[in-house]
């Protein structure tokens, strides 16, 4: 059992809401800042190209939305299947011994 002054708090956000805010301010603005000002390197080894519009970068040089929740989600697949990484990890904690064998 974990020990006994151990407290959580649940913070609870609507999903989608929560993964819209944390591609915008974590991966889109950033990468768009990025790429206006040319310190963006591409898959090429050049730097992206400087004074082109928004909408330019977002349809050649930014992972979509949508793009972005689908290899998350089968990251997240892989990692918490049975035997995964997430299980593997959780096998040094003697806590999560119990909960793993009621899965």
């Amino acid at each position: 059992a974990p020990p006994p002054d151990t407290k959580l708090i649940l913070v609870a956000r609507e999903p989608i809401d929560r993964a819209w805010s944390s591609y915008k301010y974590s991966y889109l603005e950033p990468a768009l800042k990025s790429l206006r000002a040319g310190t963006s390197v591409l898959p090429t080894g050049k730097l992206a190209p400087t004074g082109r519009s928004e909408a330019y970068y977002r349809e050649h040089h930014v992972t979509p939305f949508e793009d972005l929740l689908r290899i998350e989600l089968d990251l997240l697949a892989a990692c918490l299947r049975p035997g995964g990484p997430a299980e593997t990890a959780a096998a040094q904690y003697a806590w999560a011994g119990a909960a793993r064998e009621r899965r």
